[in-house]
């Protein structure tokens, strides 16, 4: 199945490398991922740190003119192939497997659920759970999950 990891940027030059990265690392046998980037204007050198990593890698690249997160995750969201989506911030990162988990959890119960997250401390022990889907909240504003923590298929978001 193919999970599109939809990135948008800006001012992000110290941390969008870890966060493409982390993106990439979702690949496994059960999850192909397409992982597109928009740099949403920039001033710092976050554009430049993307087309290096787009050399050896599969990414894809946006540019525009700065006009915010939510038209750039719309923009995203319009250029994106797989079924399921999975937004994340610039300055974020997932961890390991999060997307295969959350999707087996999802597949079995025949639903996508929201993925809870946690702050990564040194020295922590890190968690990772899973709750019921709340999608409806999320429409309603009622309930406004870390961007991360969500995964979507495409056609919740765009029908």
């Amino acid at each position: 199945m193919l999970v599109s990891i939809l990135i948008p940027c800006y001012n992000a030059q110290e941390y969008i490398s870890e966060a493409i990265g982390s993106a990439f690392n979702q690949q496994t046998g059960e999850v192909s991922v397409e992982v597109i980037v928009l740099d949403d204007g920039s001033t710092d050198d976050s554009l430049s740190v993307i087309r290096a990593i787009e050399h050896f890698t599969p990414l894809r690249v946006l540019a525009t003119a700065n006009k915010g997160a939510q038209v750039a995750r719309n923009t995203l969201l319009s250029q994106a192939n797989g079924q399921y989506i999975q937004f994340l911030d610039a300055d974020d990162w997932l961890e390991p497997g999060k997307v295969e988990r959350q999707l087996a959890a999802g597949l079995s119960s025949k639903q996508i659920p929201l993925c809870d997250f946690y702050i990564h401390a040194p020295n922590k022990t890190t968690e990772f759970w899973l709750r019921e889907p709340i999608l409806e909240g999320l429409i309603a504003w009622e309930r406004i999950p870390q961007t991360a923590s969500a995964l979507f298929t495409k056609e919740q978001l765009v029908s």
